[in-house]
């Protein structure tokens, strides 16, 4: 699951922004302890191709069960357009 580091990306439009197509998509955010709780493996991962600082990578299966999990532990904050 590619995200953004809030320390580098600071607001929900801003990474929106990033996407391929920002207005197919929407903004959560997570705390990167309950990730690792689920357990999920966070990785900062900068994208020099696109300049962008705040890119990270959440790595581990996501089962049906994580899913569900991931969803309960997210915040909204932008729906897509």
């Amino acid at each position: 699951m590619s995200t953004n580091w809030r320390k580098y990306c600071t607001t929900a439009a801003e990474a929106r922004s990033l996407a391929r197509v920002p207005t197919d998509n929407g903004v959560v955010s997570f705390s990167v302890l309950t990730l690792r709780a689920v357990p999920l493996t966070v990785n900062h991962s900068p994208d020099e191709a696109i300049s962008d600082r705040s890119h990270t990578d959440v790595v581990g299966e996501k089962s049906t069960e994580v899913r569900v999990k991931l969803l309960g532990l997210c915040t909204l904050e932008m729906a897509p357009s």
